[in-house]
């Protein structure tokens, strides 16, 4: 009988101590294997990530993750609702007996009950949500005055970005019946936070010392060992600056023609802005209204760039397998006991998922000035 798999659903951008807090707090509990499912080139918040997929993935088996799985753009890249479904089927699918994630709620059960609402919300609720829609309001502040008026307390959880993720993976584990019990972390940091104050500093706080080049700082916010491989990827350009595809970006949206299939008016709305806007942040600034929120519109940005369709309505097709411990003994072949097929490189991944993944390392490539095929060139990490 083989030690319970526990999983986490990751982006790692870059790994820090926040995430070493989460894999010690796992051990304490279980002493079984600790795999994640990563956000490969472009991440949740809708942005390339900072650093490279294999950088990321070296940091993570350095700090105790045993083996790391890729999450493919075109669920990484999604509202939280599609983002959860790509992780969560792929953690199931490959078996994991336990999930962890960090929520600054530490009631596990209020966030059980507030995901039952969310998920099946009842006909009042639901009017509620459609008037403050009505009245020009985004969907999740509408969401929010509606699950307050049903359930107190639900508007300051959602008011937390680590909540609503929370949230999204306990909904999709119902709706994927998933039978893996949640290992929740408390999560006391701001996730917004700019400095590195923090016993455990948000990833944004450390990409925004990386690309100020405040070496110091970063080389604290990280676990012991990983400082080098960032450094290097510094030294090296392999850091993609969040202005390394601006023009190209720019130039595609100019380009667009009027869509039949734009009845948000989205498309519209990006064409315009695109007109004026001579930066990313301009073009997302003009864009912004009360009822899109500024993630929102950097993911439909950067969705219409990489041309990647409606979000996905089904789970990912494998496993593509980004790294392993070699210490981790007979892993995969407990991995391969669950029901997706294990994939160790992505020369035979065929298919859309995979087509909409070979054309994201492509052009975070191009922000890099490196050449295309990154995808199929990427060799399994191991440490």
């Amino acid at each position: 009988m083989h030690q319970p798999v526990t999983g986490i659903i990751a982006e790692y951008n870059p790994f820090h101590l926040g995430h070493q807090h989460q894999i010690q707090e796992i051990r304490k509990i279980t002493s079984g294997p600790v795999i994640a499912v990563m956000s490969t080139c472009f991440v949740q918040r809708g942005e390339p990530a900072l650093l490279q997929v294999s950088d990321r993935v070296r940091m993570a088996l350095l700090s105790g993750v045993d083996a790391v799985f890729a999450l493919p753009v075109s669920y990484s890249l999604q509202d939280a609702e599609h983002f959860a479904m790509g992780g969560i089927a792929l953690l199931t699918g490959l078996g994991c007996r336990y999930i962890s994630f960090g929520a600054e709620c530490a009631d596990a059960a209020f966030l059980r009950k507030l995901a039952r609402l969310l998920e099946e919300p009842e006909g009042p609720m639901r009017e509620m949500i459609r008037e403050h829609l009505d009245a020009g309001k985004s969907f999740p502040v509408a969401q929010a005055l509606a699950a307050e008026a049903c359930l107190p307390g639900s508007m300051q959880v959602l008011s937390k970005p680590n909540n609503n993720l929370a949230l999204a993976y306990l909904r999709q584990m119902e709706k994927q019946h998933s039978a893996m019990g949640p290992l929740l972390i408390q999560r006391s940091s701001d996730y917004h936070a700019t400095s590195l104050g923090d016993a455990y500093p948000s990833a944004g706080a450390v990409r925004s010392a990386m690309l100020k080049g405040d070496w110091m700082a970063v080389e604290k916010a990280i676990p012991s060992g990983t400082f080098p491989v960032i450094l290097k990827a510094a030294q090296e350009g392999r850091l993609h600056t969040p202005r390394a595809l601006e023009m190209a970006v720019l130039a595609h949206i100019r380009c667009l023609k009027p869509g039949k299939d734009d009845p948000e008016g989205l498309v519209s709305l990006m064409r315009k802005a695109a007109k004026t806007a001579s930066s990313l942040p301009e073009l997302f600034s003009a864009m912004e209204t009360r009822r899109y929120t500024r993630s929102r519109i950097r993911r439909l940005v950067w969705q219409s760039f990489l041309d990647l369709p409606s979000p996905p309505a089904v789970p990912p097709p494998a496993a593509l397998l980004l790294g392993i411990r070699k210490d981790a003994g007979d892993l995969l072949h407990i991995l391969g006991k669950g029901t997706l097929p294990l994939e160790g490189g992505a020369g035979n991944l065929k298919g859309p998922c995979w087509e909409m993944e070979a054309r994201a390392w492509d052009m975070w490539a191009l922000g890099c000035a490196q050449p295309c095929g990154t995808l199929f060139s990427h060799g399994v990490v191991r440490v």
